[in-house]
């Protein structure tokens, strides 16, 4: 799939069409973890014979004393190559999963079609499976009740997207179950952008349920084909003017660095975030002084909680906190989202070359090590924080998407040798980098302006120390 755009769109419910959409989703919900019941059980069929335990030892044994450098034997590769037919066998690949998510969809077909299943299903199970079976993940979890709020299919068939006399509206059937048709209307494509977006080829349509202070509310969400819709003055010109040349990008936590051939620019993230970050801190006391005030038998005489399975009693003002708590998640989240446009909007006036460092923003909790100090742990739960909450790889993604076909995003990867460099001397020297700033030639500089002007004139991998040299006087 190259580019792709999303529209949003709120759809014209009523009480009855909640009701039905409600029960679709919890029909979704059965087929979804009946999908990865059954998925998870061909898996622990292969992990438990004998030739796949032996094959395992073999396999540890040789990344336990594996060296930096060494190549993987021919035996190991034969074991990963037999354990992938393993896996085409047990339907444990992407269109074998979505083979089982059509086959418990039968259950369900008036209101769950093989469409959906597929789609709509089978993609989010495989993506669980994936990261099980090849990433990081270490367990699979399972939907509860409510936690499924999407259906989604190509567009041909479970859920379409038609239009009549009346406007565009939803159509959501199964003919080979003669299940009774549902059609649901979409507010007005009243602007440029709208009709635009949904005159498109439609990729994927996706039914959406999104959680509010007074209630749910519907709408839909079409995968279009192609970068999004460029909205113009009365002119005809972009209001989203575009600039062109190399632009240098650093993302620290809540700040985004940008250096191009002209200006040197700095983005705050945080700037709407901080109310939400108070309000948040007193509901969550306000929740944890609730659930000790009413479950004291849960809890140690130090204040831990006790181990092995317990019983919560949540009060109604505990219930009214929790739903407090999940509004303001849900705010603070969108004015995440409308800060990030604006920057992203402002980033691309800057330039459409644009050079970022290629690396992770996964986050995991470390166990506690008592050699190491406390101000080590500070620093990585610090910016743990800042990965959850300003969402960076988000960020990259969102502006990959706006670029489209007219720009590029590179990644540099390899640059982590450079963090330290000084131009003026040739070397890398991390006591030059202190409290964000560094010293060169007599002048102070931004560490992380500086830095993207490194990023801006990288080129195969290798530095142009004249380039940021003569670049130095737009971070000056």
């Amino acid at each position: 799939m190259g580019v792709c755009s999303v529209l949003e769109m709120r759809l014209k419910t009523e009480p009855w069409q909640e009701s039905l959409i409600d029960k679709k989703m919890e029909c979704a919900r059965a087929v979804y973890n009946a999908t990865l019941s059954e998925t998870m059980k061909n898996y622990n069929r292969i992990i438990n014979t004998r030739e796949w335990q032996d094959d395992q030892k073999k396999v540890r044994a040789f990344y336990s004393g594996r060296k930096a450098g060494e190549k993987i034997p021919q035996e190991i590769k034969d074991i990963f190559n037999k354990r992938q037919k393993q896996y085409q066998e047990a339907l444990l690949t992407k269109f074998g999963i979505a083979k089982i998510a059509q086959k418990h969809a039968r259950y369900y077909n008036k209101n769950v079609s093989s469409n959906m299943a597929s789609v709509g299903i089978g993609a989010p199970v495989w993506s669980s499976i994936d990261k099980f079976l090849y990433g990081d993940g270490k367990k699979v979890k399972y939907k509860r009740p409510g936690e499924l709020n999407s259906l989604a299919s190509n567009g041909k068939s479970g859920i379409l997207l038609k239009q009549d006399e009346k406007g565009y509206y939803l159509y959501l059937s199964n003919q080979k179950a003669k299940a009774k048709p549902l059609k649901v209307y979409l507010y007005d494509t009243r602007t440029d952008y709208d009709r635009d977006m949904i005159s498109r080829k439609i990729l994927i349509v996706r039914l959406v349920r999104k959680a509010y202070e007074n209630g749910y509310k519907y709408y839909v969400q079409l995968t279009v084909d192609g970068a999004p819709y460029e909205r113009t003055d009365e002119k005809g010109e972009p209001l989203c003017k575009r600039g062109e040349g190399k632009v240098g990008l650093v993302i620290d936590g809540n700040n985004v660095y940008a250096v191009s051939d002209k200006e040197s620019r700095m983005f705050k993230l945080d700037e709407n975030f901080k109310e939400y970050e108070k309000a948040m801190e007193e509901i969550e006391t306000r929740i944890e002084y609730l659930r000790r005030l009413n479950n004291p038998n849960n809890y140690e005489e130090n204040g831990t909680i006790k181990r092995g399975r317990l019983t919560w009693n949540k009060s109604c003002e505990y219930k009214r906190a929790a739903k407090e708590k999940k509004e303001m998640t849900r705010k603070r989240r969108e004015t995440l989202a409308i800060t990030q446009n604006v920057v992203i909007k402002e980033i691309l006036e800057m330039g459409n070359d644009i050079y970022v460092e290629k690396k992770s923003y996964r986050t995991k909790k470390e166990n506690y090590d008592p050699d190491k100090s406390d101000a080590e742990y500070s620093v990585k739960k610090i910016r743990r924080k800042k990965i959850q909450n300003f969402a960076p790889a988000t960020f990259l993604e969102k502006l990959k998407t706006k670029l489209g076909d007219r720009g590029a995003l590179t990644e540099i990867s390899g640059f982590g040798e450079y963090f330290y460099y000084c131009c003026d001397s040739g070397k890398s020297d991390e006591e030059r980098f202190k409290n964000n700033k560094v010293t060169l030639d007599g002048r102070v500089y931004n560490a992380f302006s500086y830095r993207a002007v490194m990023l801006k004139n990288m080129e195969n991998k290798k530095l142009d120390v004249e380039g940021v040299k003569k670049d130095l006087s737009i971070i000056g």
